[in-house]
């Protein structure tokens, strides 16, 4: 397990087998393939897919909490290292997306550890955003 200080209910914390929060990987992995990508150092790429094998290594990867944009973040690191897995993660991801979208389009995360109690305004609003890049980019057939 790993857990950081933070003032948000659970905001960093992972495990392989519970909830968990994977949103911060998904900027690590676009960011080492955008990186490999313009540097063309394999290394980089290397190191994306680790972080990606690390979430999808989860019992049940794509219905993790604040999932959201991490399918974006491996559908771009897809292109390079085509893999049927990550491609599964992200329509999952994808479908996830679709189960919690409310009737105004927004995504209802209230099930989630630590908001029970409430949902800020701008999670909902970040939420939506995130999860709405990973639909976009599996519409676009990847990023």
């Amino acid at each position: 397990m790993v857990q950081a200080l933070g003032s948000y209910p659970g905001y960093h914390f992972y495990d392989l087998k519970s909830w968990a929060h994977p949103s911060m990987f998904a900027t690590a992995i676009a960011g080492l393939t955008w990186t490999g990508r313009q540097t063309g150092d394999p290394r980089h790429l290397a190191q994306a897919r680790r972080y990606a094998d690390v979430m999808l290594a989860h019992h049940a990867p794509a219905r993790m909490s604040f999932v959201s944009k991490t399918g974006w973040a491996v559908l771009q690191h897809q292109t390079h290292q085509p893999d049927a897995k990550v491609l599964s993660f992200a329509q999952g991801v994808c479908r996830r997306f679709l189960e919690l979208q409310q009737s105004d389009g927004s995504i209802d995360v209230s099930s989630f550890p630590g908001l029970a109690g409430g949902v800020p305004a701008t999670t909902t609003l970040a939420t939506t955003y995130d999860w709405t890049l990973s639909a976009l980019a599996l519409a676009n057939g990847g990023a």
